[in-house]
């Protein structure tokens, strides 16, 4: 691998109350403009730093893979040797494997790959479930992983991918979590402000995902032909990028009582501010930490970082448990497929990437209809006895 680092990593010694302490930050030319630019990193983590270092690298096409020798470099350095040699990558993958390698790192160190095995592999599916990560989330982790050892092997770099030999965890089938309609009637009592109303209305009518409601801009409502068009944000003065999961675009049914909402909450904010869903104050905190470099992953996905603590509050309040406001999203698929709406057609609407996904939705409401036909049976035959 090349010597020569055309971003350098610097680190700077601060004093203060504490005791001395310091921050990386990066020194690189900008190749737009030809001038020197620094960028603070904001903490003293060396293994964090070397692997902001590598990714600006990769970002301004200064990364030299030259010379690599697969087996004999470190995790960091392969995953970016990965990325250099996988350009056309789409960019919601690229990302999902820059996070997962990221927690790799976290989990078992920045090691050697040729020190890379089996047990690696399993403490890094344990440690998901250990935060209590959704089975599919965990093994979706893991198989953004999976390829880089692959093409590791195909470089003749190591022999044996340590992915393959973990095995998937499985989700039990069967049961979807959907609100009672007493239950969604006792949350919509407890609700006092029109943004809660209004993102609860979007998950439970369009089946909205969280990071789709927070990302819901004026320029996705279409109030005239009734629709939302859940669509990926650009980079922009006033937008930052976002994709959506599993589909580039689609578009849902818009409700008059949550267009009226939508249309209130535009009208409180600031002509600037293109999202709906978020505060005023919410949003300019996220511009700042943008203009700073520090608008990670997880901020653009959940720009407001209150949101699962005061939802929690107002199933509390509802005296609802064991429920998310995810199970909104749930709600209004399964109500889609008891009224009629094929399979595909659900699919669709819902932005699933596959019709197994909606299938489990179409197999949980079909055991509910038996469970209501196999009652209506039996008072039948005790009408009879």
């Amino acid at each position: 691998m090349s010597k020569k680092r055309l971003v350098k990593l610097r680190f700077r010694k601060t004093k203060s109350r504490r005791g001395t302490g310091g921050a990386f930050f990066l020194d690189f030319n900008n190749p737009k403009t030809g001038k020197r630019v620094r960028i603070s990193l904001g903490h003293g983590s060396y293994e964090r730093a070397k692997r902001q270092q590598l990714r600006k690298e990769v970002e301004l096409g200064s990364f030299d893979a030259g010379g690599c020798e697969g087996g004999r470099q470190r995790l960091s350095d392969i995953m970016i040797v990965y990325l250099q040699a996988n350009k056309s990558m789409a960019a919601m993958t690229r990302d999902k494997t820059i996070r997962a390698f990221d927690y790799l790192i976290e989990v078992v160190g920045d090691i050697m790959l040729e020190k890379f095995d089996y047990s690696h592999a399993e403490a890094f599916q344990n440690f998901f479930v250990a935060k209590g990560f959704a089975p599919p989330t965990v093994n979706s982790y893991c198989k953004s992983i999976s390829p880089v050892f692959s093409w590791a092997i195909r470089h003749q770099w190591i022999f044996v991918n340590p992915f393959v030999s973990v095995s998937g965890l499985r989700e039990a089938k069967g049961f979807v979590r959907v609100y009672e309609p007493a239950e969604f009637a006792a949350l919509w009592r407890v609700v006092d402000s029109d943004l809660w109303r209004a993102r609860i209305l979007a998950a439970k009518t369009a089946g909205l995902r969280r990071a789709e409601v927070l990302n819901l801009c004026r320029g996705d409502i279409d109030e005239r032909s009734g629709v939302i068009r859940v669509q990926p944000k650009a980079k922009t003065s006033t937008t930052w990028r976002w994709r959506i999961k599993d589909h580039d675009a689609r578009e849902v049914p818009l409700v008059p009582e949550l267009a009226a909402l939508l249309k209130k909450l535009g009208n409180a904010l600031d002509d600037d501010q293109p999202y709906l869903m978020i505060s005023g104050h919410v949003y300019h905190n996220k511009l700042d930490a943008r203009m700073r470099g520090r608008l990670s992953d997880v901020a653009r996905l959940c720009p407001d970082w209150q949101f699962s603590a005061e939802f929690s509050q107002l199933c509390k309040s509802a005296k609802i448990s064991n429920a998310t406001f995810h199970d909104l999203r749930r709600t209004v698929i399964t109500e889609w497929l008891e009224s009629g709406l094929q399979p595909h057609e659900v699919m669709q609407l819902a932005g699933h990437s596959s019709i197994e996904t909606t299938m489990k939705y179409y197999t949980a409401t079909r055991k509910t209809l038996l469970e209501k036909a196999n009652k209506a049976s039996s008072f039948a035959l005790a009408g009879v006895a």
